[in-house]
């Protein structure tokens, strides 16, 4: 009976060990690195290990009675690699050695080390079986507990018949029930330290999901402003196009009405003179066509500017005739009245200059009704 009251005693102390390692592990340890973690972990198994001991039940001054094993069974069902298990035994094992080197602390070294390495082997065997996970942890369970009551029987300083009919049926099964409770508490500690991770790394994710969702709306409010400041290029050339496209083709249409109503009484040279007007106008329009189609220039804001020598006397010459004809059947008098020491020529762009005066001359003569324009 003393043996199954030291036991629970020493499944309380290592449910207490199993919540501060939780604790510490969320506050402090979870901030490290991997390796740093396993290393923890290691460390803490077998400073469980030990503290069991240290509560164990003490059969003589030499022989006790714990759970040491059990910390062994909690790394046969958490870890990942099979020297982290043997390292867990033989460190537990060694940790006995604290109490003095006598027999029975050689036999506790020696029993460890074995099931070291036979939890290592089914450590190995957990992570190859398609066995439920609490399956394969209750047949862990019995295994390491049986394995461990042999080994003492066999390696011990208690006689082993002694062993198998004083002692083992009050710790055999003790052991296994609480090592199956503390398991699946462990477990429990495990899942709640696999969801806070999981919460962590949720959290981070989406906090780069809110930066990346920051700079992607960033970059649409961006690409909205070029598209709007675009669309009002555009309206605003398409708008100014629209006023330039009349004045050609109205020059067009009219030199050619004149052509047309006046063909038998006209002169050649007229005709000429009126055809060559058409041909010019013509070539402005399809300039300015040109310029509508270059949506490059469009998106841009902008058309290119070609400077050069302009003539003025040319330019006004020009001017004039476009619109002598429009002013005389309108019933008004174009006048072209030159002002003293203007220059002969002007640096610009001919075709710039050409479509700001005639668009300047078609609105004099749209909205003159009677009398003259200048």
């Amino acid at each position: 009976m003393q043996f199954s009251k030291m036991f629970v005693l020493n499944m309380g102390m290592l449910i207490t060990i199993a919540y501060l390692a939780s604790v510490f592990y969320k506050y402090v340890v979870i901030r490290t690195s991997s390796r740093v973690k396993q290393i923890s972990s290691v460390l803490v198994l077998i400073f469980a290990g030990w503290i069991s001991t240290v509560f164990g039940f003490q059969l003589t001054d030499e022989v006790v009675f714990d759970l040491r094993y059990v910390p062994l069974i909690v790394a046969v069902l958490t870890y990942r690699q099979p020297y982290s298990v043997i390292i867990v035994g033989i460190g537990i094992g060694l940790s006995r050695l604290t109490f003095g080197i006598t027999d029975a602390t050689l036999a506790a070294v020696l029993n460890m080390s074995i099931l070291g390495v036979i939890c290592a082997g089914l450590n190995i065997w957990m992570r190859r079986s398609n066995y439920r996970l609490i399956i394969k942890g209750i047949l862990v369970t019995v295994i390491v507990n049986v394995v461990n009551s042999v080994n003492i029987a066999i390696v011990g300083v208690i006689p082993a018949t002694y062993f198998f009919s004083h002692i083992m049926p009050y710790t055999l099964p003790t052991g296994i029930l609480l090592s199956l409770i503390f398991a699946f508490i462990l477990r429990d500690f495990q899942n709640e330290q696999n969801r806070i991770l999981l919460i962590q790394s949720t959290n981070r994710l989406l906090s780069v999901q809110k930066e990346e969702l920051q700079k992607a709306q960033i970059v649409l409010e961006d690409r909205a402003k070029q598209l709007m400041i675009a669309s009002q290029y555009k309206s605003e050339f398409l708008a100014n196009m629209s006023h330039e496209l009349r004045t050609p083709l109205n020059s067009v249409i009219n030199f050619a009405q004149m052509i047309s109503e006046n063909a038998d009484t006209m002169d050649q040279e007229d005709i000429v003179r009126f055809a060559n007007m058409i041909d010019h106008s013509g070539q402005e329009l399809l300039t300015l066509i040109n310029d509508i189609l270059d949506l490059s220039k469009v998106e841009a804001g902008r058309l290119d500017i070609v400077l050069e020598d302009i003539s003025v006397a040319q330019l006004t010459e020009d001017a004039m005739s476009h619109f002598q004809l429009v002013a005389e059947k309108k019933g008004i008098q174009l006048v072209l009245d030159k002002k003293q020491g203007l220059p002969e020529t002007l640096w610009s762009d001919p075709q710039r200059v050409q479509q700001i005066l005639r668009n300047l001359m078609s609105n004099a003569v749209k909205f003159t009704h009677r009398g003259r324009s200048h």
